[in-house]
């Protein structure tokens, strides 16, 4: 270490304290669990904030020598080692670990897979996740650069466009309220060191990220409505266990839901259908479009679907039991007697397109959801004796009000979303 020398060795932490404004899930490798201590309480590992980050940057482009000179990289045939350090990031308090149920949805009809029900541990809304990032710098340029990276990632949380862990296509991983913090530690002398190694405390330092606020980031299309009839979703339990109905986030008030990736599977076979209106005898590039807009294995997708809750009380409970009909014979079968709830009740469906001026998407994801909102589509099981049919009488882009009127959706002043087909069909035309 050198003395008045003109290098000042500086170890630079920045600390960000987020706030969940979603459910969370970090996947341990037990089928559903989240990660956990040796305490049994609910993490995430530095490393996969850092993957994390690493990949929004790359999604922003921020140019890979920056990430590289930071993050480090292995593309090279020399790897380069990271020069920051990302802890593991924590929550505050005691956290009631939420069981959230999911059913496996058919690719290509959008139906629920049979025998496919899962269930996985997730972390509720308004958790408190709390990680430090830190880096080694010498020079004043580096120090800068660092900075402009923590701001954009700052950002990233608040915009909601850096999200956290997994199921993220499924409305999970958003966080509000950021703080970002930062301390200095400056080794002018031996003593700065002797007194870092023995834990000195540094004041920490709020750093301020500009937001403009005036200009979200994303955009959502929803409809408010009911379920008049009753919803029901069918779900094979284990063999000598009674069908249940839809299904209910445990331990967060046992409210009953749809879960979003079911919604997401009515939406995506819908949208495979009209583009094929537009792509003839091309399966690839209907694929692509697909991928594109819902994502894949190795992608994020552009559109996020929320889980619909459905408000209702005990009287709009129904449970009934049914026998099965053999199809061949007509009779009942023997041991065939199922039980079953339909709920009724008000719920909001909606779908969050990721970027603002993806406005390609939205023709095609308000025209499912017209066919939703009159009854076209029904949503759930059993849809074949009147169940599932949802009624809405708006749809609201980005809290614009469109009105379901002969089939068309039309605003206060009497104007279609016909250019948003135009621009659907142009992306398709691609």
């Amino acid at each position: 270490m050198q003395e008045g020398g003109e290098k000042v060795h500086k170890i630079i932490k920045y600390f960000f304290t987020i706030t969940s404004n979603s459910l969370l899930y970090f996947g341990d490798s037990g089928a559903g669990e989240i990660i956990k201590d040796a305490d049994g309480k609910p993490m995430i590992f530095g490393n996969s904030i850092g993957g994390s980050i690493r990949n929004y940057f790359e999604s922003i482009d921020v140019p890979d020598d920056k990430i590289t000179a930071f993050m480090g990289s292995n593309k090279n045939e020399n790897f380069d080692q990271s020069r920051i350090y990302i802890s593991d990031g924590e929550f505050e308090c005691n956290l009631t670990i939420y069981k959230k149920e999911g059913t496996k949805i058919n690719a290509e009809f959008g139906s629920a897979e049979s025998h496919e029900k899962y269930e996985i541990e997730c972390i509720p809304e308004d958790s408190i996740l709390k990680f430090q990032i830190e880096c080694e710098v010498d020079k004043e340029a580096d120090e800068v650069e660092l900075e402009k990276l923590m701001i954009k990632l700052a950002d990233g949380f608040d915009k909601k466009e850096f999200l956290l862990g997994g199921q993220k296509n499924n409305g999970f991983g958003s966080f509000k309220d950021i703080k970002l913090e930062k301390s200095i530690y400056e080794f002018k002398t031996c003593k700065d060191v002797d007194e870092y190694i023995c834990g000195k405390k540094v004041k920490r330092e709020p750093v301020n990220f500009s937001i403009d606020n005036n200009e979200s980031q994303k955009l959502t299309i929803s409809m408010k409505g009911c379920f008049p009839y009753g919803v029901y979703q069918n779900f094979d339990l284990n063999l000598g266990k009674n069908i249940t109905g839809i299904q209910k986030y445990k331990n967060i008030d046992d409210k009953f839901y749809i879960p979003g990736s079911s919604i997401k599977g009515i939406v995506k076979n819908g949208v495979v259908l009209l583009i094929k209106r537009f792509i003839v005898n091309n399966d690839n590039k209907v694929q692509e479009k697909i991928d594109e807009m819902f994502g894949n294995n190795s992608s994020k997708g552009k559109i996020r679907f929320s889980d619909v809750i459905v408000d209702s009380n005990k009287d709009n409970i129904k449970e009934y039991c049914y026998i099965k009909i053999d199809r061949l014979t007509g009779n009942a079968m023997d041991k065939a007697i199922k039980n079953q709830q339909e709920i009724e009740g008000q719920a909001t469906v909606s779908v969050t397109i990721n970027a603002k001026h993806e406005t390609k998407y939205i023709f095609p994801i308000c025209y499912i959801m017209k066919n939703i909102a009159i009854g076209n589509i029904p949503i759930g099981g059993r849809t074949g004796i009147g169940l599932g049919e949802f009624n809405a009488k708006e749809i609201y882009i980005d809290s614009k009000p469109f009105k379901i009127a002969d089939g068309s959706l039309i605003d206060d002043k009497n104007r279609t979303i016909e250019e948003y087909f135009n621009q659907f069909k142009r992306w398709c035309d691609k």
